[in-house]
């Protein structure tokens, strides 16, 4: 019988996309890493998104947020750059991308300086959307997504939120108009548990939480740095307004007025708002909790979150069953074919050699 031809472009392309299938989804808990005191710590921003709609953006592309300086950061990652993403996390919409924070394991920093970003007419407005559609934002440390702190409602336990929000939404005592307001500062708290055997011995940790707290602070009163003067005490916060258009508005109001716009389309043309961004870092210790179980908090209030687990492994499920089906029919066409074709040239083989013989 004639040798099989050899496999076609197909099989190998259905061979490839197996191994890519089996790395596709990250698994909690599957890779350790050790950090020794001064390490520095990556945090990746990844994307906003809201219960209110389906849209997702990419947190570094939003007009109103401190942009990538592009910097080279210590372990060669440079400011602004993707991370190359896995199958699961591109079918999440996820756009993860190096962040400007600065991070060292078990420095804190009480308060940070980040940026000055202008915003102009068309950045405000996108950001009053955000704050409107109670967007939340999600950032990553060491594959950890960063959360807020819950008590449930028995006020036994604590549990993680993924996200955080954008800012939040007000009303005009006197007008009852709504007024917008992001949150620019965040408050990152790290909780490290020593690392297990050897490393641990050296004095190294692993991450088990990373927290994220936001608060709103308004521009005015800081120093020459562009320090809040109070991040504790904080009266007013950073809101997202722009002066009224034309002389006649400034006439009637002084620089100190608390007026706000009716709508974006009061606002000047050219006008802009700067908004400052700082942050504070706090690592603490956790003793409680070991590294391959830092994701139980995020499951720790099944109340309110069995039904939303229940549909990510109905989702996962489906998505598997779908990829494997198309690996398994790339192979059973590719094999059939494969199979024929022997079957044909084993066929001239033998009529051949009835002739011949």
């Amino acid at each position: 019988m004639a040798a099989l031809p050899p496999p076609s472009s197909s099989l190998w392309a259905a061979f490839f996309l197996l191994i890519s299938f089996t790395q596709a989804f990250y698994i909690p808990g599957w890779s350790i890493k050790s950090y020794s005191d001064g390490d520095v710590i990556p945090l990746l921003v990844n994307k906003v998104y809201s219960d209110k709609t389906q849209i997702q953006y990419a947190y570094s592309e939003l007009p109103f947020v401190c942009p990538p300086s592009g910097r080279r950061r210590v372990g060669g990652l440079i400011s602004g750059s993707s991370i190359a993403l896995n199958l699961g996390e591109v079918l999440r919409g996820d756009r993860i991308v190096v962040s400007d924070y600065e991070l060292e394991m078990g420095k804190d920093d009480e308060v940070h300086y980040l940026c000055s970003h202008k915003v102009d007419r068309a950045g405000l407005q996108k950001a009053q959307e955000i704050v409107k559609d109670n967007y939340v934002a999600e950032w990553v440390v060491d594959n950890l997504p960063g959360a807020t702190n819950f008590v449930s409602a028995d006020k036994t336990r604590k549990y993680y939120a993924s996200g955080f929000k954008m800012g939040f939404q007000d009303e005009d005592p006197t007008t009852g108009r709504p007024r917008y307001f992001i949150n620019n500062h965040v408050t990152l708290v790290i909780r490290y548990h020593m690392a297990p055997g050897r490393d641990g011995q050296q004095g190294k940790k692993v991450i088990v939480g990373f927290e994220v707290y936001a608060k709103s602070i308004e521009s005015g009163n800081r120093d020459a740095q562009g320090l809040p003067v109070s991040i504790a005490d904080v009266s007013n916060g950073m809101e997202l307004t722009m002066r009224k258009n034309g002389t006649a508005a400034a006439a009637y109001y002084s620089s100190d007025s608390t007026y706000h716009p009716a709508t974006i389309d009061d606002v000047d043309e050219d006008a802009t708002l700067t908004i400052p961004y700082t942050y504070s870092v706090y690592f603490r210790e956790e003793p409680h909790i070991e590294w391959q179980n830092r994701w139980s908090l995020f499951f720790a209030d099944q109340d309110d979150t069995t039904g939303t687990h229940w549909f990510a492994i109905v989702n996962s499920i489906i998505i598997s069953g779908l990829l494997t089906a198309v690996v398994a029919v790339i192979f059973a066409r590719t094999i059939r074919g494969d199979l024929k074709a022997a079957s044909v040239e084993d066929g001239k083989l033998k009529i051949k050699r009835g002739r011949t013989g």
